[in-house]
């Protein structure tokens, strides 16, 4: 029953070739790199101490605002 479940979820023959003609274009298009730059941009300042538990805001459960 697993290997049936598996094999569902397997592109066929025609999405195969459809999604190998369309992937490059649409990763051209929609994969630009300015989009993800705010993740791989980001640097961490290890010289700079770390703040206390004062420095996290502190929040509850009921959601009621801080502590």
């Amino acid at each position: 029953m697993a290997a049936r479940t598996n094999s569902d979820k397997a592109a066929g023959p025609i999405a195969r070739v459809l999604r190998d003609l369309l992937m490059p274009v649409a990763m051209k298009l929609l994969a630009k790199p300015e989009k993800m730059a705010w993740q791989y941009d980001y640097r961490i300042d290890w010289d700079e101490p770390v703040g206390g538990t004062a420095a996290r805001p502190q929040m509850t459960v009921s959601g009621s605002g801080p502590a």
